[in-house]
């Protein structure tokens, strides 16, 4: 199956090399976030995701708003995303012949939006987790595919909570997209009363 994929993080960077290493899928193209000054240098500097895709020369692109700029992107089976900073256009999440997918680092409807791991330690949970969302224009509302559960221990930081949460997400993710492509698994609507 073909896919694009767009992300920035070093968590999403995980997610893409989960997926150019199964054969099941091809990388068509990937997306990520324009190069930024940083520190007080300002020099540029390149996402995580962006490294990956150099790393494999797959056909990359980094437009600064993709809800004007997405010519350049092929219909595909499944576009997926995760913490990429854009929404997308009903255009763009129309490109997808089965669905467009969404990957986010906690139990949904629950810290939905930017760094969940983060609050999800902040809060003093003990535990949280992955998400598989049908992607939507809206931000981390799409219908539940499927989550499984990562526990926080008392020792966890942010580099050990999300390492926990990387490998979830590899896992789930590759054991959700053959579920979702033949319609074996059901998405549900999100609890609007359990939003974060």
């Amino acid at each position: 199956m073909q896919l694009i994929f767009m992300g920035t993080s070093p968590f999403a960077a995980a997610i893409l090399m989960s997926l150019i290493e199964n054969m099941n899928y091809k990388v068509v193209a990937v997306v990520t976030q324009p190069d930024k000054p940083v520190g007080r240098t300002q020099q540029f500097t390149i996402s995580a995701v962006k490294e990956v895709a150099l790393r494999y020369d797959l056909p990359l692109f980094q437009p600064y708003r993709i809800k004007y700029d997405y010519g350049f992107l092929p219909k595909v089976d499944f576009i997926i995303t995760c913490s990429y900073g854009q929404l997308l256009p009903s255009a763009v999440l129309k490109l997808a012949k089965i669905t467009p997918i969404n990957i986010h680092a906690s139990l949904l409807p629950k810290l939905r939006g930017a760094a969940p791991i983060q609050w999800a330690i902040l809060n003093d949970e003990n535990e949280t987790g992955i998400t598989i969302t049908e992607m939507t224009t809206e931000l981390d509302a799409g219908a539940i595919y499927s989550q499984r559960k990562v526990a926080i221990d008392l020792i966890d930081n942010l580099g050990s909570l999300s390492l926990k949460l990387t490998t979830a997400a590899c896992k789930i993710l590759l054991e959700s997209l053959p579920k979702i492509a033949d319609g074996r698994l059901i998405k549900q609507a999100q609890d609007l009363s359990a939003v974060t």
